[in-house]
């Protein structure tokens, strides 16, 4: 079911909880995935309707079939949190429409987190995946993109 995406900074700034009953988040991430598509975007966390739970979806390119995919992932966090290779990223929000900006962000990442079987898994995303990724666990934390614009 496509949800209403929130636009409230002060909804936006709260702290998901991880996620614990994995049934539960069949029926959340499902409604996450209907908005994202919904509203042509490239990530969504959980928080952005409304639900404090720590959800994100992210869109990432299959090389083998030359397409893009979502790919959910369930109480997600960065393993190498450190600032390395970083690089600018021009960014917007569905949340925040209108607002765009740069900011800094880490060219790769490898972010650890859960399928909805409650499996642990690993990613190793590199450029806009690693953009997007960030910019969603990020959500997760209370932090907007205005919080970081430079």
């Amino acid at each position: 079911m496509i949800k209403k995406i929130i636009t409230k900074k002060s909804r936006l700034r709260v702290k998901s909880s991880d996620v614990k009953d994995f049934e539960r988040a069949i029926k959340i991430a499902k409604d996450m995935k209907d908005t994202l598509i919904a509203n042509k975007g490239v990530g969504l966390a959980a928080i952005q309707i409304g639900v404090s739970k720590r959800i994100i979806w992210i869109t990432t390119f299959n090389q083998t079939e030359k397409k893009s995919e979502l790919q959910l992932m369930i109480n997600p966090f960065i393993e190498n949190d450190e600032t390395h290779n970083f690089s600018d990223s021009q960014e917007s929000c569905l949340s925040l429409p209108g607002k765009t900006g740069k900011i800094k962000r880490n060219m790769d990442v490898i972010v650890r987190y859960q399928n909805l079987k409650g499996d642990w898994l690993c990613s190793a995303l590199w450029g806009q995946e690693a953009f997007v990724a960030q910019h969603e666990i990020d959500h997760l934390d209370g932090i907007l993109i205005t919080d970081k614009f430079f």
